[in-house]
């Protein structure tokens, strides 16, 4: 994710001595000109570009976190985390379904064809952190084995992933019951009841 070294332009974190950053202030006066705009990457600590570059090659032999390219590429790893993660809940918002791992194939000859039935046909494990489909809030899978009797009240259900048994839809309880009903009715096929705990 780092730019490269600003004097010579091989990578900065390659183990040849301790890599600092430098403003555009700092790199003017070291190369004696503008520095090249594609070795600067925008640090998002102070949203402005920065240079970076080899202790040898700069002369900059301070010690400090503030200066450090190894600081500056965990701010920008976890700067991109934070994009992609924003990115991922503005699509759940959308309405459009959660990705998970896709379930196995299922045989030709395997007869009669059934109904698809999601709240077994689901393919989470038990712990599984999964995202509500219509909020985005982050749930734990709570995988039910077919013996347990689940009891829901509101307030023990929350921060568990229901499921929809008709379209395969997760949902926080929240959005399950918005208050009106009852019973626990998906966003989309809105059929009161089809929401429910996953089963193995």
């Amino acid at each position: 994710m780092l730019p490269p070294c600003v004097v010579c332009g091989e990578p900065v974190l390659d183990g040849s001595g301790w890599a600092s950053t430098l403003t555009r202030a700092e790199a003017t006066a070291l190369l004696r000109n503008a520095p090249p705009k594609d070795r600067s990457v925008i640090d998002p600590k102070v949203s402005q570009p920065v240079w970076v570059g080899h202790e040898h090659c700069t002369g900059n032999y301070l010690r400090t976190n503030e200066q450090s390219a190894e600081e500056l590429e965990k701010r920008l790893v976890r700067r991109a985390g934070l994009q992609s993660e924003a990115t991922r809940q503005a699509k759940a918002a959308a309405g459009r379904p959660v990705r998970r791992r896709p379930l196995p194939p299922q045989p030709r000859n395997a007869s009669p064809v059934r109904r698809r039935e999601f709240w077994r046909d689901h393919g989470l494990v038990d712990g599984e952190r999964v995202d509500c489909a219509v909020c985005g809030r982050t749930l734990r899978a709570r995988v039910f084995s077919p013996t347990e009797v689940a009891v829901g009240v509101h307030g023990k259900l929350k921060g568990i992933a229901l499921i929809c048994g008709d379209c395969g839809r997760l949902h926080c309880v929240d959005c399950a019951v918005p208050g009106a009903s009852p019973r626990p009715t998906c966003h989309w096929c809105r059929r009161p009841g089809s929401v429910t705990v996953p089963v193995t």
